[in-house]
């Protein structure tokens, strides 16, 4: 994509909507997350003194944070490649060949991924500091979360084209913004 115009602000209508529309829609997946694991799958059993310590009562409710922490920080680097295009989509076969065009993102989306890891599965570190625990066939979830997410983005994305305008034209201006990008990159 060509640069932006400088002269337009950064928080525009649609950045503001994207912004809306994927943190209200990852908090309502992460809730429902905890929600399956503790009230649908965990009898509902809330546990005696959770916030405290560990006890075994608590069982499902360190499960249920930590399928909530990992739905969350997942969905959260996913929702990082879809913020690099507001318009085509992530899953895209050109954005797929290009996942390491920007290596910065790239590298940040597994050290994310490697934190969640280790949040999750460091014996001390999950239950007494993040007071989780690790979870096993709760990734199911989560793996049913991103899919949702994922196909949630696409359509997102596809209703939003008809909505807001053209975001890129090919006019002179826009076009000599990417002739300079284009040339500052090559020159590194």
């Amino acid at each position: 994509n060509p640069p932006r115009d400088p002269k337009k602000g950064l928080f525009v209508n649609e950045v503001i909507v994207d912004i809306l529309f994927h943190g209200i829609f990852i908090g309502l997946l992460s809730i429902l997350s905890f929600y399956l694991v503790l009230s649908v799958f965990g009898n509902n059993d809330r546990g005696d003194n959770c916030n405290s310590t560990f006890n075994p009562s608590c069982e499902y409710v360190f499960k249920a944070r930590g399928t909530n922490f990992a739905v969350l920080t997942i969905l959260l680097m996913f929702f990082s490649y879809s913020c690099r295009d507001p318009r085509r989509q992530t899953l895209s076969l050109n954005k797929l060949k290009n996942v390491y065009e920007n290596k910065y993102l790239f590298y940040s989306f597994w050290a994310g991924i490697a934190v969640t890891f280790i949040a999750l599965y460091v014996p001390g570190l999950n239950r007494d500091v993040f007071k989780h625990s690790p979870i096993t066939w709760e990734w199911s979830i989560v793996a049913v979360a991103i899919v949702i997410y994922l196909a949630a983005d696409a359509a997102y994305k596809y209703g939003k084209s008809f909505i807001f305008k053209t975001v890129y034209l090919n006019d002179e201006k826009q076009l000599n913004l990417q002739r300079i990008a284009t040339k500052m990159t090559m020159d590194q």
